[in-house]
């Protein structure tokens, strides 16, 4: 099954086009830190809903903020028609592994504690190895 990962940078998705493309799934970008929200966000949680497309919601974790504090900012904004929430584990910052490590841990708590989902880590193997 093939699946996309989208944000406003792909501007308004025509969904019907995607699921007849043979898309099963999408991964899109919800917020970034504490205060961006992706402007096309509510855009692609309807159009998944009204083609049938399975959705994950993901936040891009800025490891210089507080991870609650992202945490509460994704939760705040989340569909609970979400099939994944996801932590997207991407950028470097000037922290230890250690210190990464317990802001993703402490991030993936939250999210799990608030919305009764067990998020999902998304990222590559290589940005996994490098970061945390």
């Amino acid at each position: 099954m093939n699946g996309i990962d989208v944000s406003h940078w792909q501007g308004q998705m025509d969904w019907a086009k995607a699921k007849s493309a043979g898309i099963g799934f999408a991964f899109f970008k919800l917020t970034d830190g504490v205060a961006f929200a992706d402007s096309q966000a509510a855009n692609n949680v309807a159009g998944c809903k009204a083609n049938g497309i399975p959705f994950g919601e993901y936040h891009w974790l800025q490891p210089t903020m507080g991870a609650l504090a992202q945490a509460d900012y994704f939760l705040s904004r989340f569909s609970s028609d979400a099939t994944w929430l996801c932590l997207d584990v991407e950028q470097s910052a000037a922290i230890t592994k250690a210190q990464y490590a317990e802001k993703v841990r402490a991030w993936l708590e939250r999210v799990e504690q608030v919305s009764g989902k067990i998020p999902v880590v998304y990222t590559s193997k290589s940005k996994w190895d490098a970061l945390v």
